[in-house]
């Protein structure tokens, strides 16, 4: 449920980043967002680390939808 309360914010967030970045370098901020994310996922010991990295997640594939459509 987290992912999808967040992703009204990644698609914004991604929308003006095009314009400031463009594609290509959004789409690589977006990868490393989103790669941290898993990481906090795959290395949590509670549950709030658990939540924090689907926030990342969430944002990171939203951000990049945005930016490959």
């Amino acid at each position: 449920s987290v992912y999808a309360i967040v992703a009204p914010f990644g698609c914004i967030l991604g929308g003006f980043s095009i314009d400031a970045w463009g594609r290509k370098k959004v789409v690589l901020i977006s990868i490393i967002i989103l790669c941290l994310g898993w990481i906090l996922i795959v290395c949590a010991q509670n549950g709030e680390t658990i939540v924090i990295g689907r926030i990342l997640e969430g944002l990171a594939r939203n951000i990049e939808a945005t930016s490959i459509t």
